[in-house]
């Protein structure tokens, strides 16, 4: 039976650009889009000790509730070992939860992913409407809090490289799309 392959939604500190995007770029993570969940959630974000988002589902009680939002990310092919290594990074499932999500990628294909909730509480953290952490993250204030630059970026500078979206690798996207099209739910198929 042929394995179905590993997609990971990542949508806080393991994004392009962030603190701990070598925690899957070590591995040989390979990019395949950017995107946002199909389901909506709430996204709430704390600065100390350091920058951090956490997404979940809210109660109806909440008074967070009816500011769910559909969250922005990138999706990686990931294999079992960096999936490993995300689970020990993130705490699952003790701190952050793994599940598995439908994710629209920008050029319209919904693909299956893997995505860390957390079920917070009201007070946890600020809300952030956007569902985009990128829009939160604040690389001078993670400096000033005495954490270590981006040097993940480029290890031989001695600045870091700014902050810019992947490109879309073309040849390596269309053998990506054509082996995951098959684990996309019927409905959202696309024909090649």
């Amino acid at each position: 039976m042929k394995q179905e392959p590993i997609i990971l939604f990542t949508y806080g500190t393991m994004r392009y650009g962030v603190y701990n995007h070598a925690r899957i770029t070590d591995l040989k993570a390979t990019y395949v889009g950017h995107g946002t969940t199909t389901e909506p959630f709430v996204m709430v974000g704390r600065n100390e000790p350091r920058q951090i988002p956490y997404v979940g589902r809210v109660d109806s009680d909440d008074k967070r509730h009816g500011n769910e939002t559909p969250i922005r990310g990138e999706c990686y092919l990931i294999d079992k070992k960096t999936l490993d290594r995300v689970d020990r990074a993130e705490g699952h499932p003790h701190f952050y939860y793994r599940e598995v999500a439908h994710v629209r990628l920008d050029n319209g294909k919904i693909v299956k992913c893997v995505i860390y909730l957390f079920d917070s509480d009201e007070n946890w953290g600020e809300l952030i409407p956007s569902g985009d952490f990128i829009e939160y993250y604040d690389e001078k204030l993670h400096e000033k809090q005495g954490h270590l630059k981006n040097t993940f970026l480029d290890p031989t500078s001695k600045t870091p490289k700014t902050y810019r979206q992947p490109t879309l690798w073309e040849t390596k996207i269309s053998k990506i799309d054509k082996s995951l099209n098959s684990y996309i739910p019927a409905k959202y198929r696309t024909k090649f």
